[in-house]
């Protein structure tokens, strides 16, 4: 039988929002703790990733600012990372566009240390049935992006720009479909949706 031997653990407020995620540590005795803020119309405006490394003691803290559009979408994200003793190491801005239906589109992001270096993002070939992961929640990085979308993405592609020219496609990916339950979800997520 198949145990689940680490769990990460999501503390919520009084309205059911998750304020904080903890993860468990990592095989590099690392450990990563969300705390999350929201605006006074329940979206979310801050969050503050902090990976402490168990080993030397050291940190760094992620910090994330959203910007919305009248439409309650995300289309601003100010990332800014800092070391233990609040030296800052890293900034970028990522810039998010939608279609008419709703769904993310592209994401620009452009370090503030090399604005002439920018990573695009692309999702394309959207169907039309039901996102599982639309406004989950709990915005766990690896889901982040896609909970922001009402349909499905079937095509993705990561290309980085220098100077405004390509300079290779990093990652591609085209899926031909889904199978879809009674519901309308794709039957790869049909445990979250029923």
């Amino acid at each position: 039988m198949l145990q689940l031997d680490k769990t990460t653990e999501v503390q919520y407020n009084t309205l059911f929002q998750p304020i904080k995620i903890i993860e468990p540590i990592n095989t590099s005795n690392i450990q990563s703790v969300d705390y999350l803020i929201y605006d006074s119309q329940g979206r979310l405006s801050e969050k503050n990733r902090v990976s402490t490394n168990f080993t030397d003691g050291s940190s760094d803290t992620r910090n994330f600012k959203y910007s919305y559009n009248s439409n309650n979408k995300i289309i601003l994200i100010q990332e800014k990372t800092t070391d233990s003793f609040g030296d800052v190491y890293g900034e970028a801005t990522k810039t998010l566009t939608y279609d008419s239906d709703g769904n993310l589109r592209l994401i620009e992001q452009i370090a503030a240390s090399n604005p002439n270096y920018k990573v695009e993002i692309k999702y394309d070939n959207y169907d039309s049935y039901k996102n599982p992961y639309a406004n989950v929640n709990v915005p766990f990085e690896d889901a982040f992006f896609l909970r922001l979308s009402k349909n499905n993405y079937r095509k993705y592609s990561k290309i980085t720009y220098s100077n405004s020219y390509p300079t290779r496609t990093y990652e591609t990916s085209e899926i031909s479909g889904y199978e879809y339950n009674e519901n309308g979800y794709p039957k790869f997520a049909e445990y979250q949706c029923n």
